[in-house]
């Protein structure tokens, strides 16, 4: 009798301590995401294993750029997008996988950074949206490789001001290919004597 009131002392005592530290308040305050407020955080969108590159530099030459008042502040800011790849005689040299970096160039010439992240076997591409009653224009990322696409909505208000959210997120059973040519036929030749080929 006295080992089962043991067990259930050290049960409940277990218990309210789990309970605590799952549930209970705690000295330590979580700490904002001081750039991005929203669905993602900086840590979801920006990889710090890879250092800032600036569209041109050695090995960061494939870059596509848009302009538009993204915080409708009045100026256009420049957007750039930045894969970790190469141009052979204006030929991308893809591997199987690149950084991709995007960033937000403001009129002043303050770089802002939105994404920094390695995809493997795919492509990042950008897009801005017009503006709506929602808000600003919004920079659409995509992420679409053969298992997996992303579709990511960033509202960019200005530095240190910057929400995202995850719209879709799918893993793919099949992605299409292109079709062989169609096989062509081999001429027949007939014999005009004989009717034989």
């Amino acid at each position: 009798m006295k080992d089962i009131t043991v067990y259930k002392i050290v049960f409940l005592l277990t218990s309210l301590w789990i309970l605590q530290g799952c549930g209970g308040k705690s000295d330590d305050t979580v700490q904002e995401d001081p750039l991005h407020k929203g669905g993602l955080t900086t840590a979801e969108l920006i990889d710090d294993r890879y250092s800032k590159a600036t569209a041109g530099e050695p090995g960061w030459e494939y870059a596509l750029t848009a302009s538009a008042d993204l915080d409708q502040d009045g100026e256009s800011e420049t957007l750039v997008l930045v894969a970790n790849v190469s141009i052979n005689k204006g030929i991308p040299a893809w591997n199987d996988g690149q950084a991709w970096q995007a960033y937000v160039v403001e009129s002043g010439g303050e770089r802002i950074d939105l994404y920094r992240q390695y995809i493997q076997l795919g492509k990042v591409s950008l897009a801005v949206s017009e503006a709506s009653e929602n808000g600003p224009p919004a920079v659409l990322l995509a992420e679409n490789t053969d298992t997996h696409i992303r579709m990511i909505e960033i509202r960019y208000h200005g530095p240190g001001e910057i929400s995202a959210t995850e719209l879709l997120s799918r893993h793919l059973i099949a992605s299409p290919e292109p079709m062989p040519p169609p096989k062509q036929r081999q001429p027949v030749h007939l014999d005009p004597m004989s009717g034989k080929t």
